[in-house]
């Protein structure tokens, strides 16, 4: 028997408090791909690492220090993890442990480590750990509209269940 939550149809979804960097394109679009920070980490440069060309890579990273987030997204940039990626959307509450980082903030952290290559990075997305989140299903298409004033994600297809 098969299940079909259909995403497609859904209402859009307005990113309320979502931060948008480095949007060249005011339209993006690809498959969900994602996970933790320190998942991501591991498997960067091994054979189980997904593909993340043309993907919304979506990553989540919590309970960390601004030391643990730099090295693992540093690793990650050397790894080629971010290239060809359609979109890097990082999760929200972002409550990282400043210490005595040299970034004044999260964003601020982030755009440093991530290479700048012509895909946005979305950050303070309610996805994961959040006590209010958005659904990011693993393998769906979905995109985001950061044309205007206030971002938005639609779902571009029903994510099938078995």
């Amino acid at each position: 028997e098969i299940y079909t939550l259909s995403l497609h149809d859904a209402l859009p979804i307005s990113g309320g408090d979502w931060h948008a960097y480095r949007a060249e394109a005011p339209v993006v679009s690809g498959q969900v791909v994602g996970g933790t920070l320190p998942s991501f980490r591991t498997l960067s440069g091994t054979r189980w690492m997904p593909v993340t060309a043309g993907a919304i890579l979506v990553i989540e990273a919590f309970m960390d220090t601004f030391d643990d987030v730099d090295r693992a997204l540093t690793h990650m940039r050397l790894a080629g993890v971010f290239d060809g990626v359609a979109a890097l959307v990082i999760g929200a509450p972002a409550g990282w442990e400043r210490e005595d980082a040299p970034d004044t903030g999260t964003d601020e952290l982030i755009l440093r480590c991530v290479p700048d290559r012509g895909f946005p990075v979305i950050t303070n997305v309610d996805f994961g750990h959040a006590a209010r989140k958005i659904q990011l299903p693993l393998g769906c298409r979905v995109e985001f509209d950061l044309s205007g004033g206030r971002q938005v994600l639609r779902y571009l297809e029903d994510l099938v269940v078995a």
